[in-house]
């Protein structure tokens, strides 16, 4: 029974690589004729073939280092966010802590004061 399982998970992997393939691969091609159509546009706006194929891999560059940027942005934002909830657990323990000390001190002079208020009597 376990190879079976072994087996169904093993294909269920492939099966789930194969489909990110295609899908990869029909997004490229999808890019790629939309980059080769707006190539043909800008040479029917006077550009040469040479400078049209320049101008649609710069903006393509361009995108790409958008969407890095703004992949890194995220990320900080994420970063960020969790260093500040780690931050106010600290403070909150810093403060639980304060506050048992503070108390057990004032319970031990309380004694004191107890004992020293018996002893003069």
């Amino acid at each position: 029974m376990e190879t079976v399982k072994d087996h169904m998970k093993a294909v269920k992997e492939t099966v789930s690589e194969a489909v990110n393939n295609y899908s990869k691969k029909v997004k490229e091609s999808e890019e790629e004729r939309l980059e080769k159509k707006r190539a043909k546009e800008l040479e029917e706006q006077g550009y040469s073939p040479e400078e049209a194929k320049e101008e649609v891999q710069e903006k393509k560059r361009a995108k790409e280092i958008k969407e890095s940027l703004e992949g890194a942005v995220d990320t900080a934002a994420d970063t960020a966010k969790a260093v500040g909830d780690q931050a106010a657990k600290t403070a909150a323990h810093a403060e639980r802590v304060l506050q048992e000390e503070t108390d057990a001190i004032a319970n031990e002079n309380t004694h004191k004061n107890e004992t020293s208020d018996q002893q003069s009597n």
